[in-house]
């Protein structure tokens, strides 16, 4: 399971500068030859010419796609190379989706999204990314309602959470909705709690220093919280919205119409490092080469930390859930932040993960 709301933007609005360049990423490319000659089977080839692919990325563990595949050489073998930059939100992202200025952008949905669609604006979702699931036996949640360890004798409840501050990824956004659902379990809603746009690092610092009463994290930062005394966990989102995407990947018009190969071949390598981590953390197949992978880009550097965490759910077949899209944008609309709704149909582009799994199969 897992993450990632976004701050409402203009859906057209100027560009957002990135926050910060991913290190790493984009600085090895590899031509078509070598990609063939680097390529598992037959099938996984590239058909076309060797791309420089622009990506929108939150950072950390929301974008082990990227980073798991660039180090793993599953983007070279498909003759693809990042060209990765970190955002504050996928609502940073939308207006370079719109524009082409960016090929492919990851996170969550928002009212914004939906309302581009409405004025025109066509960029589409190709793939749900993190899901939200419980955890295994004897795990604790890796997404939900985080509360200062020093509230434990004041909140027992999310009733109790009533007219304090929560922090989300993004107002008017995934992250709210996820909220809400955290809060209608006992009986109240966003309007009765005091709701601050804050990420997830900087949520956890927030909560350190006391500026904040609670926060929806995800691993790291809920481990963290834990071992470090900062915050208890109060609901795990699954309770509320169990086996429901919190993170797409999309694609704008532009990459699909002028290089839908590309497109093709990009999300072969997303799903393959999916798939990769999947394996990992839940078949225990690879397990420490995927904790270093881990250590090397997200802020948990202890090794002994991904024992007590628990991982991320992956998509692993390249599908989208279009009922969860729906039901996102109806709250949206509910609440005065959608004009109105999107024929889902517009808003899903399902040939690339259907290719996906023409090329991997299906993952069991």
């Amino acid at each position: 399971m897992a993450c990632l709301g976004a701050l409402l933007l203009a859906a057209c609005g100027g560009s957002a500068a990135p926050a910060a360049p991913a290190s790493g990423l984009g600085q090895a490319g590899a031509t078509a030859s070598s990609a063939s000659a680097a390529a598992g089977s037959a099938a996984a080839k590239p058909s076309g010419q060797g791309v420089t692919v622009r990506v929108g990325g939150l950072g950390g563990t929301p974008d082990r796609g990227f980073w798991v595949g660039e180090d793993k050489g599953y983007y070279a073998e498909q003759g693809i190379t990042l060209d990765l930059a970190v955002y504050k939100s996928f609502s940073e992202m939308l207006p370079l989706l719109a524009t082409g200025k960016i090929d492919v952008g990851a996170g969550g949905i928002s009212p914004g999204f939906f309302n581009a669609l409405l004025s025109g604006v066509n960029v589409k979702i190709v793939s749900d990314a993190s899901l939200v699931a419980e955890p295994p036996p004897g795990k604790h949640m890796s997404y939900g309602l985080m509360v200062r360890s020093d509230l434990k004798d004041q909140v027992k409840r999310v009733a109790d959470m009533k007219g304090r501050t929560i922090a989300v990824n993004g107002t008017q956004g995934i992250g709210q909705v996820q909220l809400d659902a955290i809060l209608h379990t006992d009986g109240l809603k966003n309007e009765d709690v005091d709701v601050q746009a804050i990420p997830f690092p900087d949520a956890f610092g927030a909560l350190s220093n006391k500026k904040i009463d609670g926060a929806l994290q995800v691993e790291p930062f809920v481990t963290l919280g834990i071992q470090q005394n900062v915050a208890f966990p109060l609901l795990d989102l699954a309770k509320a919205m169990p086996n429901s995407p919190a993170q797409w990947v999309f694609y704008s018009t532009e990459f699909i119409t002028n290089n839908p190969d590309a497109g093709k071949r990009f999300l072969v390598a997303y799903t393959k490092a999916m798939r990769l981590v999947e394996d990992g953390f839940f078949k225990n197949k690879g397990r420490d080469e995927v904790v270093q992978l881990y250590i090397k880009h997200t802020q948990a550097k202890d090794p002994r930390s991904y024992d007590e965490q628990t991982p991320t759910e992956n998509e692993v077949n390249a599908n989208v859930n279009r009922q969860a899209v729906e039901q996102a944008q109806e709250y949206f609309v509910s609440h005065g932040w959608q004009k109105s709704k999107v024929d889902v149909n517009q808003v899903v582009d399902a040939s690339f993960g259907d290719y996906v799994r023409q090329v991997l199969g299906t993952y069991k």
